[in-house]
């Protein structure tokens, strides 16, 4: 598992970011910029300066993101600020179908929100939205840490049966230099199942960063 977004935490430039129409679909945003005014981790963050918008509008910053295996289900996670008077926000992926919901209830904090989609093509375009009337000018949010990458097929299992805390105890004390790779046992994290696959390194803590991220 690796992570498709090529730049999600913005440490040197907002590359690979933008905001257009979707062939009519959206109203673009005025501004995507690194802003160095607050990060969710490191130096900087991107930061989205809304349109005004009507009622049925919409606008999106979005990346480019290809690598997809089409058929296979991928979940687009982003660390979100908005600050208080900014309209709530939420993923979307064009040319498919995307399972997330608005933002709500958290302002001036860091916040998690995510969506899941199947992949239908190589390249998607993956971004977070805004839904009109948005009558205000100047209205911005703030996006650091984003992460596409596939969802497992046990994961499901794996949120039912496993406390957040028992995996990441297990990341933490883990010693990745020694080649030794964590296998998934009940003895050892919890689970209810035997073995049936055993990840890498950089599988599990992508796991850890997708499915049951840090503040």
């Amino acid at each position: 598992m690796a992570n498709l977004i090529v730049n999600g935490q913005f440490e040197v430039n907002n590359a690979g970011w933008e905001s257009n129409t979707a062939f009519g679909a959206y109203v673009a945003s005025s501004q995507q910029v690194r802003s160095v005014a607050r990060a969710h981790s490191g130096t900087g963050s991107l930061r989205c300066t809304w349109p005004v918008l009507t009622a049925g509008q919409a606008s999106w910053t979005d990346a480019p993101t290809s690598g997809h295996v089409v058929g296979q289900t991928y979940r687009a996670g982003f660390w979100v600020y908005i600050p208080t008077g900014s309209p709530d926000c939420r993923v979307e992926v064009a040319f498919t179908a995307c399972v997330s919901a608005w933002s709500t209830s958290v302002r001036d904090a860091w916040q998690y929100i995510y969506g899941d989609y199947t992949a239908t093509q190589d390249t998607h375009y993956v971004g977070y939205a805004i839904a009109g009337p948005q009558p205000n000018t100047g209205l911005q949010m703030y996006v650091d840490d984003v992460v596409v990458d596939v969802i497992p097929p046990n994961v499901g299992t794996l949120n039912a049966s496993l406390k957040q805390t028992q995996f990441l105890e297990l990341v933490n004390r883990t010693t990745w230099g020694n080649g030794a790779l964590p296998k998934m046992r009940g003895d050892t994290i919890g689970h209810n199942k035997p073995p049936t696959r055993i990840l890498t390194p950089e599988g599990w803590k992508s796991m850890a960063r997708i499915h049951w991220p840090q503040a």
